[in-house]
Order: C-alpha cells, then sequence, then structure tokens
C-alpha cells in the first residue's frame, strides 16, 4: 500500500489497518471468535526487514492486548443498542483506516469438491467501508491471497495488485 501511495506522489510513513484477531483458545471446530481491531503499520519502501519486525511488534502487541478479551463481553450488551446508533459508530471506526487485512488457515491436508481435489483456496473479505481488504489463506503449504478493492478509493487495483506483489517479492528475496 505505500508503494501505490508514492507512485501517485502521496508517500506514507504509516498505515491504519483493520485486522481481526482470533479469540479462540481451544481447538474447537465452527463459526468465528475474533475481536476487530485498529493498528498503525510502518509504511514508507525503505528496508523491508526493519519494517516486517516492526510490524510483527505492533501486531504482536495488538494481539496480546488484554482488552482483546472485553470484546467478547460487550457484543452482547452491543446488540441491545439501536441500529443507527451501530451503523454510525461502524462508519466512525472504518473512517479512521487505510484498509483491512486478515489472515487464515485452511486445511493443512487436501480437500476435495465433487471429486476433484482443490488446488487453492484465495479468500475474498469484506471492504467494510475501507479501500481495500488483502485476505490470505494457507492452504496445503501455499499462501493464496484475495485482493478485494473499493473502486471510489483505489482508481487502479491492478496497480495495487502488482505493488502488493512487489512487496512480497522483496520479502521473499531477503528471507
Amino acid at each position: 500500500a505505500a508503494r501505490y501511495h508514492e507512485q501517485r506522489g502521496a508517500p506514507v510513513e504509516s498505515l491504519r489497518i483493520a485486522m481481526p484477531v482470533s479469540t479462540r483458545h481451544d481447538n474447537t471446530s465452527g463459526g468465528n471468535a475474533f475481536a476487530p481491531t485498529r493498528v498503525v503499520v510502518p509504511a514508507g519502501t525503505g528496508d523491508p526487514v526493519a519494517r516486517f519486525r516492526a510490524t510483527s511488534a505492533v501486531l504482536t502487541q495488538t494481539k496480546t492486548e488484554r482488552a482483546i478479551g472485553l470484546v467478547g463481553a460487550a457484543a452482547g450488551m452491543v446488540n441491545l443498542l439501536p441500529t443507527s446508533v451501530l451503523v454510525r459508530f461502524a462508519r466512525q471506526q472504518v473512517e479512521a483506516v487505510d484498509f483491512t487485512t486478515s489472515n487464515l488457515r485452511a486445511a493443512p491436508f487436501d480437500l476435495y469438491m465433487g471429486g476433484a481435489r482443490v488446488i487453492g483456496t484465495y479468500p475474498l473479505g469484506p471492504l467494510a467501508g475501507t479501500a481495500f481488504n488483502l485476505t490470505m489463506m494457507s492452504y496445503c503449504g501455499m499462501l493464496n491471497m484475495g485482493l478485494h478493492t473499493d473502486s471510489g478509493a483505489v482508481d487502479d487495483p491492478d496497480a495495487l495488485r502488482a505493488c502488493i506483489e512487489a512487496s512480497f517479492d522483496e520479502l521473499l528475496a531477503v528471507a
């Protein structure tokens, strides 16, 4: 995203992201158990290793915040609020976010659909009022990504995809 901004003459030093954090602490299956978070991560097109380490530190701290556990407790009370209040609150939250991202684990073994082996999984997460959503899903040793863009916010989705791809290539080259 920083590379995309830079190509458009609007470099950024940080980006505000929305990211769901899993609140599941057991190995049970079924249903989602997560808390929404908003995080500021470093951007820029400088040293990819330093940027990756700084981002990792921020996300690790976010995932261990005590407040994450309080979201589930508050969820029941939120359901009692009028819809108009909830919609206004949700819009205010995403106005302060540049993009949404998530990562998901799929099965670590081969899956089949109608007798055919599934060869890849490409998740598409919701925009939820942000410019784009980049969701990653691991499956059988592969990492697949789905990029969902808002055409009103991202005028060249192919360029954004190319920037994201170049950034991953840059990280993989130094890994």
